[in-house]
C-alpha cells in the first residue's frame, strides 16, 4: 500500500475515534430546560458547584456536580443526585431523579 493511502487511512481512523468519543460537560452558564417548564439558567463552576435561577421548575436546587463514569451526575442541597447527565455536542440531555422528566441544557 503506498504511503499516502496508508496515512489518510490512518487519518480517517483516527476522525472515527475522536468522533465516537463522548464530549466532556464543562463548567459555564447553561439554558436548562426540564420537562415542559419554562427554560431557566444553571451555571456550573469549574470546582464542581452548581447553581439554578430562581426561576427553575421543577427542580429548585443544584449544588454541585462531578463525573460518574460515562454520565455526570447534578447533586442537590443535601448531596444527593436529582439529575444523571449525558454530554452532547453542545450541552447535555438527561433525566431527573425521581420523577423521571427529561431534561436538556445548551450552552448560553
Amino acid at each position: 500500500m503506498h504511503f499516502g493511502t496508508k496515512a489518510a487511512l490512518a487519518g480517517v481512523a483516527l476522525f472515527a475515534a475522536s468522533a465516537a468519543q463522548a464530549q466532556d460537560i464543562t463548567a459555564g452558564a447553561y439554558k436548562l430546560t426540564v420537562g415542559t417548564a419554562a427554560p431557566c439558567v444553571l451555571t456550573l463552576t469549574d470546582n464542581g458547584g452548581a447553581s439554578l435561577s430562581a426561576d427553575c421548575q421543577p427542580i429548585k436546587v443544584a449544588t454541585a456536580w462531578r463525573k460518574s463514569g460515562a454520565l455526570y451526575k447534578l447533586a442537590g442541597e443535601d448531596g444527593t443526585t436529582i439529575a444523571l447527565l449525558k454530554p452532547t455536542k453542545d450541552g447535555f440531555v438527561g433525566t431527573t431523579i425521581p420523577g423521571g422528566a427529561q431534561l436538556v441544557a445548551t450552552r448560553s
